[in-house]
């Protein structure tokens, strides 16, 4: 069984507003969570998943900066 999270505990490891969460629910672009009853629960593993796809390696595009 997967090790869930609230919310406070989700932040530790995505330290976003508990408004982006809510918003990321809403619009189905956050990452996976569960819903049991009215609690909403992260899943620590999809945590990091949705983490490693945010993360823009320097020289593999991404941000490329301003020009000058």
């Amino acid at each position: 069984m997967p090790e869930l999270l609230t919310i406070a505990q989700a932040q530790s490891i995505l330290p976003l507003s508990r408004a982006w969460y809510a918003k990321a629910r809403c619009h189905g672009t956050g990452p996976e969570y569960v819903k049991i009853g009215s609690r909403i629960f992260y899943p620590r593993e999809a945590l990091l998943r949705f983490a490693e796809r945010h993360t823009v390696k320097p020289g593999e595009g991404g941000d490329q900066g301003e020009a000058a």
